[in-house]
């Protein structure tokens, strides 16, 4: 499965995380799109997908 679609698959949870922390669904839209972006972005593979959105989003 390739990034975009685990990033897909993630970003419910990613959602629900950041909302959480954050108290508003509107900020934590933008959080997990700078997640997206970071994602895009980085160079390298990363191995754990899911532990990497995670940290970047909290």
């Amino acid at each position: 499965m390739d990034q975009a679609a685990v990033f897909e698959q993630q970003r419910p949870r990613l959602l629900r995380v950041a909302g959480r922390v954050l108290s508003d669904p509107h900020e934590a839209e933008d959080v997990v799109q700078n997640a997206w972006l970071r994602m895009d972005a980085a160079e390298c593979d990363i191995d754990n997908l899911p532990g990497w959105l995670t940290t970047v989003t909290t």
